[in-house]
This record gives C-alpha cells, structure tokens and sequence, in this order.
C-alpha cells in the first residue's frame, strides 16, 4: 500500500507576522513552480498567482503548528550552505547550481531570515525555540518535489554568517560554502545600490556586534567596510575550525568554483549540466536575458580600505594553502 502525501505538501510558511507580541506563520502553495529563481521572493511573487493563494482566504497558523507539522515531513536531502559577503558571484553560483535537477537550491530566503532575526524583535523566542522553527521551516521549504532531489543548498543573506553557530548546531554535518571577493569590488558594488546590510540599522546592529554611537558616525562606505571586516573575520574564524567548510574567490570565476564544489561535496555534475551551466554564466546572475558585462574595478585604494584589503590577503592565502 503506498505511502500517504503529506497533507501540506506544496505549502510552504513564507511570512512571519507579530501581531499582539505573538508571531503568525503566513502559508503560500507552491504547487509544482520549480525555485529557480534568481532570488526566493521572486518565486513566491509567482506562487502569489495560483488560485489556492489568490482566494480571500488566508492562511495563517502558529509557530508551534508549523513545528509539530514539519515532524511527519519526510527529510530535507543533505544540506549546504553557501555563505557569502554580498556582491561576490553567490547569485550566479546559485542559479548554476540551480540548473541540475538533483539540487534544490534557495536562494536568500525572507522565511529564514525573519526567523533568525526573531529574537532581536521578540524577547519571548529564546535561541533553543529559534533553532526548532527554522529546522522546521526547512524542512517545509527545503520539501522535495519530484524525489530526485538528492542535494539541498541554502544561499543565505549575507549577515546569516553572523549566525553560523546556529546553524551548524541545528545541521552538526552540512557542507560550508565561503565565498568572498576583494573589499574594494564589492565596496563599489555597494556605491552603486546599496544592500540592506549597507545601511546602518536596516538589520538589527547587534547582530554585527556594532556600537549604536559608533556607527552614527560613519558614512555609508565606512560602515559596508565595518561590516565586510566582520565577515572576513567569521570566515577566519570558520575555516580554522570547521573541516566542512570551503573557501572560494569570486576571482576564480564560475566553473572553477562550480568544480570546485563537485570536489567538495565528492560528486560529479553530469555533460548536460556543464553545458548548461556554460550557456548561462553568459549573462547576468541577476537578470539572466541580459548579457553579463564585467564591472569596472575601482581606480583607487580608500585609506579606510587598508586594513581589510590584509584580512582579504590572509584568508586568500589560507584558500591557497600558504601557512
């Protein structure tokens, strides 16, 4: 006799909501849409048009359901995450991934980092019931869909780094994907638009371990480097004691990255999936119709630039294996 579907299979909690100090758990259907997208808001825009989510009902439940439901899902494949300093290849990495029909890959998911942020808005969630309504949400978003999926990969946000040692507590054997690029790039990047980790108090500044005074001082260039010098410390950090965990440059460029991974996690990517990963890295990671252009490397080294651009140099000579 087979085995009975989940009852929610294809739904997925995709919103949290505080009403009255309680947190709610928004529902979405995702039917059979595929997470290809560049990023995972994007793919709940699209699941937003399927009738079961365009009706004048909501569906809205507990923390504490969504939890004791996630129990009889059956088990995400095993997990990767790619953490990442912003600006530095992560999105296009994800979509290559994202091309073999084995991988499930999400990409910065606004479910995961509510949760994550949670406590800093809601006394009440200690980090122990933090740690049982992500695995849960993974569990949810992370769901097979065809069970060919024999890999599961979680771009997160870039300030997610703060909380590696959440994550690796919940998932003690999941792959570790650091990836960075030179400081003064992805400084220029950030010149050009800004990423909520780019503007002072958009995320909360404890997470960065950040002074309120301290940073009401700082333009906007100063307090991205702030926050980037951060980041090459915890990979430091990460890589001196995690043997999970794999550093890459964006200078490497895709397929060697893409490779490198392959080695990583000990498997292959198949002849259709390389060449289908080298007919997309010929546009933008971003907008995939419009054809990739390189970015300009800044002409001149900012004095406030200096102290990072050595973390930058050490961590590149830990990634070549120079002691």
């Amino acid at each position: 006799m087979p085995a009975l579907e989940h009852p929610l299979k294809g739904w997925i909690p995709y919103k949290l909501i505080i009403e009255d100090k309680v947190p709610l758990v928004y529902w979405l259907y995702t039917a059979d849409y595929s997470f290809t997208d560049p990023f995972f808001e994007e793919t709940i825009a699209r699941c937003k048009s399927h009738k079961y989510n365009s009706s004048n009902y909501t569906c809205v439940s507990s923390i504490e359901s969504m939890i004791e439901w996630a129990d009889k899902l059956p088990n995400t494949a095993p997990v990767t995450f790619i953490f990442h300093i912003s600006r530095c290849g992560s999105t296009l990495l994800s979509q290559l991934l994202g091309l073999n029909k084995k991988n499930t890959v999400l990409s910065e998911v606004p479910f995961f980092d509510e949760i994550l942020r949670l406590p800093y808005k809601l006394q009440s969630i200690n980090n122990q019931f933090r740690e049982k309504i992500l695995q849960a949400s993974v569990k949810f978003v992370g769901q097979k869909k065809t069970g060919e999926e024999e890999h599961l990969f979680i771009k997160t946000d870039s300030w997610h780094i703060c909380f590696y040692k959440t994550l690796r507590l919940i998932y003690p054997s999941a792959s570790i994907i650091l990836l960075y690029r030179t400081p003064d790039e992805v400084v220029c990047s950030h010149q050009k638009q800004r990423g909520m980790q780019g503007v002072p108090r958009i995320i909360e500044p404890q997470i960065f371990d950040f002074n309120e005074q301290e940073i009401n001082k700082l333009n906007l260039d100063v307090y991205t480097t702030k926050v980037l010098e951060k980041y090459f410390l915890l990979f430091e950090e990460i890589t001196q004691q995690d043997n999970l965990a794999l550093l890459l440059d964006y200078k490497q460029g895709a397929i060697p990255m893409i490779q490198q991974i392959a080695g990583h996690l000990k498997t292959d990517w198949d002849e259709k999936h390389i060449l289908a990963m080298l007919d997309r890295i010929k546009f933008h990671s971003k907008h995939p119709k419009q054809t990739f252009e390189k970015e300009i490397k800044p002409p001149e080294m900012p004095n406030y630039l200096q102290d990072i651009m050595e973390l930058y140099k050490s961590l590149e000579k830990k990634r070549n294996g120079v002691t």
